[in-house]
């Protein structure tokens, strides 16, 4: 029979959880306090953690084409094979731009007038006049003595002119260009290498997934379901959340599983620390809910943080700020249909909690876009605990609003917003073949394959490029482990597309599940360059298997950056 979410401790291990990513487009300084070495994202900026002040600093500005990563400029796709390019290349080669040869004057223009007076040109007395001499007939040197303007021109005028006369090109002062052809039309040209037209006027997108290859890791750290994933902002390793508040790691370099301890009585999500350090885990122990920093290499409880209200569910990480804030969603413990939403950040702590009347009992929650909301930030609910349902809080505002379900979308799960290009969140319908999209309004879509798929949790590459959906195992034979992708490119919109990209023959080797009790759980991308990650699921319980949950790596097979 399938697993439902009631009662609530079998519905905490079964269900999937929320992508974390540096989003992109902001342009706010870095600030707060961060762990000394972590990078980031800020936008298109990479931030690096300061050792110094242990405050983020911007130290570069990813190219047209790449977006941040992670901490690193990564391209937007590995091919151009997608429709084409929007737009005719530019056949003008080379630029039709004569080069600038002329050098820019090094002297001021000559702005001074021509002079105002005429040269004088008397010449100079050539004999003393004549003085003592009473008689009129001899003086012949009158005239002379009237005359004092020396034979050169001496007008002042002329002094005051001090620009080279031979300067008269005004024009010139203003060229400042070098004598090479420095014009930009083909340094617009920003897609991908295999396009080798001159020019683009505008960028195609680069998107193309490829078809997924799947291995199984060996887990024997720790018997029982495997529930959620979440991988360290640097790549090195994953968390991996286990029954009974079990934590597990996953090591990059060895391929191994490790047990590391039980945290509480539930863990029932996880998101990158603040500052790229560690974890946020949630969960509840004997005194209640739990918000608990932890690091898991080596593994280490920094804080732990009570939260006074309600069995926390869901933590979403603000994307697309240096200083994210977080989102925690939890459920009234004595009845479904009061929810509960935190708020904390690096610099106020936890936010009073907001209480409000759900529809159903909360499952899931994410960040919305603020543009859905004038610019608001905004948080959703995922509700789907006997009923469904979901409601939006502007934070800090008064209210908590109905997102106007209908009865015919099911239960309502997990959730996540599309980073990157974003333009739409995504609530699972874990109770039908149901993928709620919201982008202001709701769509209804059916993801493919056989009634009871039930998927579990929806996992987006940190640009927004892919996202997968995984559920059940499911039938018929060859009985599927169900992963379902979204291969919504590089631009923003919902487009209701999806490639089956299920793991085949799931009953043989290696995998050797079944159909009656197994489910994949949730599912995380490796923060790096290759299309890669982690997918966790249950255990078979069957009288022949073990009982240990299921760790999955999957990779892009077509992907260059996933060669080993």
């Amino acid at each position: 029979m399938p697993r439902h979410p009631s009662p609530i401790v079998a519905l905490v291990a079964a269900l999937g959880a929320l992508v974390t990513a540096c989003g992109e487009d902001a342009q706010s300084t870095a600030t707060g306090s961060c762990f000394a070495g972590a990078v980031s994202c800020d936008g298109r900026w990479v931030v690096t953690c300061d050792p110094g002040t242990l405050t983020f600093q911007h130290t570069k500005e990813c190219a047209l084409g790449t977006t941040c990563l992670d901490g690193e400029c990564a391209l937007t796709g590995f091919s151009d094979v997608v429709g084409g390019d929007t737009v005719a290349p530019d056949t003008v080669s080379p630029d039709t731009l004569t080069p600038d040869t002329v050098v820019a004057d090094t002297l001021a223009p000559d702005t001074t007038p021509a002079d105002t007076f005429t040269p004088d040109t008397t010449p100079a007395d050539t004999t003393v006049a004549d003085t003592a001499d009473t008689s009129v007939a001899e003086d012949t040197a009158v005239a002379d003595t009237a005359d004092t303007a020396a034979p050169e021109d001496t007008t002042v005028a002329d002094t005051a002119d001090t620009a080279v006369p031979e300067d008269t090109t005004v024009a010139d002062t203003a060229d400042t260009a070098v004598p090479e052809d420095t014009t930009v039309a083909d340094t617009a040209d920003t897609a991908a290498p295999e396009d080798t037209s001159p020019a683009d006027t505008v960028v195609a997108d680069p998107f193309s997934q490829g078809l997924l290859s799947y291995q199984r890791i060996t887990n024997v750290a720790a018997i029982g379901d495997l529930s959620r994933v979440r991988w360290a902002a640097d790549g090195t390793h994953a968390l991996i959340v286990g029954t009974s508040g079990k934590l597990l790691r996953y090591d990059v370099d060895t391929r191994q599983v490790t047990f590391l301890q039980a945290l509480g009585l539930t863990v029932t999500d996880l998101a990158v620390g603040p500052g790229g350090d560690g974890f946020f885990v949630v969960g509840s122990d004997g005194g209640g809910g739990k918000l608990w920093h932890v690091r898991a290499a080596p593994f280490e409880v920094v804080d732990t943080i009570p939260l006074s209200l309600g069995a926390p569910m869901a933590i979403d990480r603000e994307r697309g700020k240096a200083s994210p804030r977080y989102v925690i969603g939890a459920r009234n413990t004595g009845t479904d249909y009061i929810g509960y939403f935190y708020i904390w950040s690096e610099a106020a702590g936890l936010a009073p909690v907001k209480a409000f009347n759900t529809s159903a009992g909360l499952l899931g929650v994410m960040w919305g876009d603020p543009a859905i909301m004038g610019g608001a930030d905004f948080v959703m609910s995922g509700e789907g605990v006997n009923g469904g349902g979901s409601h939006s809080w502007v934070v800090g505002a008064a209210d908590v609003v109905t997102n106007g379900w209908s009865g015919g979308y099911g239960n309502g799960g997990r959730a996540s917003w599309r980073p990157g290009p974003g333009g739409y969140g995504v609530v699972i319908g874990w109770s039908s073949n149901h993928i709620l999209v919201f982008d202001g309004t709701w769509h209804n879509s059916h993801w493919p394959g056989p009634n009871g798929n039930t998927p579990q949790d929806i996992a987006w590459r940190a640009d927004g490029r892919r996202a997968l959906i995984v559920g059940r195992v499911n039938g018929p034979v060859p009985i599927h482990a169900t992963v379902i992708e979204i291969p919504a490119g590089s631009f923003s919109g919902w487009t209701e597309t999806y490639v089956d990209q299920s793991i085949p023959s799931f009953a043989d080797a290696p995998w050797y599940g079944n159909s009656s009790s197994m489910y994949l759980s949730a599912a995380d991308w490796r923060p790096v360059p290759c299309d890669e990650g982690l997918i966790v699921g249950t255990d078979n319980v069957s009288g022949t298997s073990s009982s240990y949950g299921y760790v999955i790596r999957f990779y892009d097979s077509t992907d260059p950056a996933c060669v080993e």
